[in-house]
């Protein structure tokens, strides 16, 4: 899946080869971990506040060249 899914998705953001699968652990694990604190508050929480923390923890990637 990684190879058909994500590694063109982040080949297009110019992330290089060798990060392309620590870069997807690394934002996986950190969604994981705020919906399971947002679950584990017993969804408190309105989920458009845990969207908006999600999006706000992920950079920005440069864009891409336009052919």
């Amino acid at each position: 899946m990684f190879r058909h899914v994500f590694d063109p998705i982040l080949a297009r953001f110019s992330v290089p080869a060798e990060e392309r699968e620590y870069a997807m652990s690394f934002y996986l694990q950190g969604i994981a971990a705020v919906v399971a604190r947002w679950l584990a508050a017993d969804c408190r929480d309105p989920m458009e506040r845990v969207v908006t923390v999600i999006l706000r923890c992920i950079p920005s990637l440069p864009a891409t060249k336009k052919d």
